[in-house]
């Protein structure tokens, strides 16, 4: 898992079970038929619980793997480049992530913000949860290149091999001139 930020919780994705498999409930979320992917999450203020979630339908391009978030008890879990964000402490409370496929996932922790990229657009999670969503700033591929104090800074290609430049301010998700 990675942890650039704090978590109060320890997230396993694809736990091994025993041969019984579990005695607790397992919580399924995702509307795709393809592959499901069991995680296990354990908090200190409730029993260990399970969710199912299925895979995104971009094998190739598509993230996988679990994220601390700036909120100390959420995490984020992505599969195959469909994104959850698991609230820890409550068995069962996980949104889909509003942008698929997630492609990138960048922490930008002088901010508190985690990043997701998808070909098209731009999400944003702070301490409180789900920030914004940009507009779609590009045709074919986002590539995030860094920050510049109050943007993050993209490349957004149009489709014609000559990607723009783009700044979305890190507050509000808008493009900055």
């Amino acid at each position: 898992m990675s942890t650039v930020f704090a978590a109060s919780y320890q997230c396993f994705l694809d736990p091994e079970l025993s041969g019984a498999g579990t005695t607790q409930e397992v919580h399924s979320f995702g509307a795709r038929l393809q592959t499901r992917h069991l995680v296990r999450i354990s908090h200190p203020n409730c029993a260990d619980w399970y969710a199912e979630l299925s895979e995104g339908d971009l094998v190739a391009n598509g993230v996988t793997g679990a994220y601390a978030t700036p909120s100390p008890d959420h995490v984020l879990v992505v599969v195959n480049g469909s994104g959850y964000y698991v609230d820890a402490r409550h068995p069962g409370q996980v949104r889909e992530v509003d942008i698929d496929p997630i492609t990138q996932i960048h922490a930008v922790p002088d901010q508190r913000l985690l990043v997701l990229i998808s070909p098209w657009e731009v999400t944003a999670y702070a301490a409180i949860g789900h920030l914004w969503t940009s507009s779609r700033i590009a045709v074919d591929g986002v590539r995030f290149l860094g920050t510049d104090g109050r943007c993050l800074v993209l490349d957004a290609d149009h489709g014609d091999e000559h990607p723009r430049r783009v700044r979305l301010a890190m507050s509000t998700g808008m493009i900055e001139r």
